[in-house]
């Protein structure tokens, strides 16, 4: 595995949750702009939004490609090789 890869996986997991971030923050700026009823309760966007499959997914992604991304960087720099096979709790966790 090439020194391309972890960067990878955390570059990708930290733009997942910039997108994530930036989603809700924008779901409630539009409640609080929408003043009363339920379109301006903030309890009830941040509830809906989290309970869409796309953001939900998404956070299992962050989660994932964080961990497996700093597992190898960390490994790397504790004097091993870096290049060994994946873990199998990773590969479970992302079939191919």
């Amino acid at each position: 595995m090439t020194r391309l890869w972890p960067a990878l996986r955390v570059g990708v997991a930290v733009l997942c949750l910039a997108a994530l971030n930036r989603q809700l923050g924008l779901s409630i700026g539009n409640a609080l702009g929408a003043g009363s009823g339920p379109a301006g309760d903030v309890a009830t966007v941040v509830a809906n939004h989290f309970s869409y499959f796309t953001v939900l997914s998404n956070i299992g992604a962050v989660v994932v490609l964080g961990l497996a991304g700093l597992r190898t960087a960390l490994r790397r720099r504790r004097g091993g090789r870096g290049d060994d096979p994946d873990p199998e709790w990773l590969a479970t966790a992302a079939p191919t």
